[in-house]
């Protein structure tokens, strides 16, 4: 598009692009009225470490230095919170003018979507989760003008962005790695997997300089967690054996007292001690592996409780809704204020009183966007169930695209598929902004297909 210099070409710029600038006024709407962003637990352990001089590498080692540098040694958070804006506001709009679509409805459903309270309080959420999923639309939307034949100059630095993207979360590793894979076998640009190999290298070790790698063992927490549902079944097979080895790691009593299995963190909590990081890794694995194949009903029942935010209906049970769902019981029983009864889909405050800004009239902005983010929360087993939203995106590569072949939907979508997988093989909690790619990808994916019945009803009434 040619740069306009005249106040005549300026506004036919606007008048052919005026859902693009409204999609741009929504997302600076969420920024201003959720001033200076949004912060919750996991972050504020990361702030308050790097205000002591300390570090760590438990969310990527990326990602520390991000918040560090962004927040200003956790000082502020205005200017991360704007940075996670962008990049996943930018993200959606490559993804956006990826799909094989008219370019005045793709800009009117990135306004609707840069509207709603999914994008927008997400967005400006300190979270290394809006990387991730900024990442996964990045490496969607350039496989969509790979099998779509839409390549453009700028597509080719696409791969760069993503891959720096996706390396501020761990489940990131994992879709690199996917990419890398998929790129060799199928693509088989080698030069160009160098290059993002290279890349991908060069910011894990450069990331980790500086940085306090943690002593914990986090790849056997899942398995842990696994472990302690089985032994808290009263019919649980284990051999004394097997006791007696669980019993080096903690009490038996802490064993079997019941825990739900649907948190890794609290099955885990009275069992978890320092033990684990000098555990032997080959008798861990031993004991495990027998356990687990005695009693596999309950380890597989465990996992999908913990990755049920990732299963798709009517195969599986949906997460647990944030609200609780039994309208006889008192309003707010056993919870919160915020009635925080399970997982919530947007995190509706800032965890840590120093980083807040006390004004009135962003306080007035804030209640205004705070209502419809907790419309979204109170029906979070719909809006946050990322297995529910895999629905409406197949059934457009499917039915709308006519895609039959296993290999191109696969090549398009296989981001999702590999974070779907991690979260029912290791995923720690059933929380949905794990899954906040897929929601956002199932609401666009949705408004494609109801804009598609529209216009065909529409079509239909005018033929009268």
């Amino acid at each position: 598009m040619a740069i306009p210099k005249t106040a005549i070409e300026y506004r036919q710029l606007y008048s052919q692009s005026k859902w693009l600038f409204a999609s741009g006024g929504a997302s600076l709407f969420w920024y201003v009225s959720l001033f200076p962003g949004r912060i919750g637990s996991d972050p504020v352990q990361s702030v308050i470490l790097m205000r002591k001089g300390e570090s760590t590498d438990w969310w990527t080692s990326v990602y520390f230095w991000f918040l560090k540098l962004s927040t200003f040694n956790g000082q502020s958070i205005w200017l991360a919170s704007l940075l996670s804006l962008l990049a996943i506001y930018f993200s959606m709009i490559y993804l956006l003018y990826s799909f094989p679509e008219n370019n005045k409805k793709i800009e009117k459903i990135a306004f609707i979507i840069c509207l709603s309270p999914l994008f927008g309080n997400f967005a400006v959420n300190i979270n290394h989760d809006v990387f991730l999923s900024s990442g996964i639309f990045l490496l969607i939307g350039y496989s969509f003008r790979l099998y779509f034949k839409s390549h453009r100059k700028i597509d080719k630095y696409v791969p760069f962005f993503a891959v720096f993207l996706l390396m501020n979360a761990r489940t990131g590793y994992f879709i690199v790695l996917a990419f890398l894979i998929f790129q060799l076998l199928i693509i088989r640009t080698y030069i160009k997997i160098i290059g993002y190999l290279v890349t991908a290298m060069a910011v894990f070790v450069i990331s980790s300089f500086g940085i306090t790698k943690t002593p914990v063992p986090m790849h056997f927490l899942p398995v842990l967690a696994d472990l302690k549902c089985v032994a808290q079944h009263p019919e649980a097979r284990i051999s004394n054996d097997e006791w007696d080895y669980l019993e080096t790691l903690a009490p038996k009593e802490k064993w079997l007292e019941p825990k739900t299995c649907s948190s890794m963190d609290i099955a885990i909590s009275e069992v978890r001690s320092k033990k684990l990081e000098y555990l032997n890794n080959v008798d861990f694995i031993k004991n495990y592996l027998s356990i687990a194949s005695n009693n596999p009903a309950i380890v597989i029942e465990a996992h999908f409780q913990r990755g049920s935010i990732a299963l798709p209906p009517p195969f599986f049970q949906g997460p647990e809704n944030q609200v609780d769902r039994n309208i006889n019981n008192p309003v707010g029983l056993n919870t919160n204020t915020a009635l925080q009864l399970g997982p919530v889909v947007l995190h509706p405050s800032i965890d840590d009183e120093t980083l807040k800004i006390h004004n009135p009239i962003l306080r007035t902005l804030e209640s205004l966007a705070l209502l419809p983010s907790f419309i979204i929360n109170q029906a979070s087993w719909f809006w946050g169930w990322g297995g529910l939203w895999l629905w409406p995106i197949y059934i457009y590569l499917i039915i709308k695209l006519g895609e039959r072949s296993v290999k191109r939907i696969f090549g398009v979508t296989y981001p999702i598929i590999v974070t779907h997988f991690l979260l029912v093989a290791v995923g720690p909690i059933p929380t949905p902004r794990y899954v906040m790619a897929t929601i956002l990808l199932g609401n666009v994916t949705a408004l494609f297909l109801i804009s598609d019945i529209l216009a065909k009803s529409k079509s239909r009434s005018e033929k009268k």
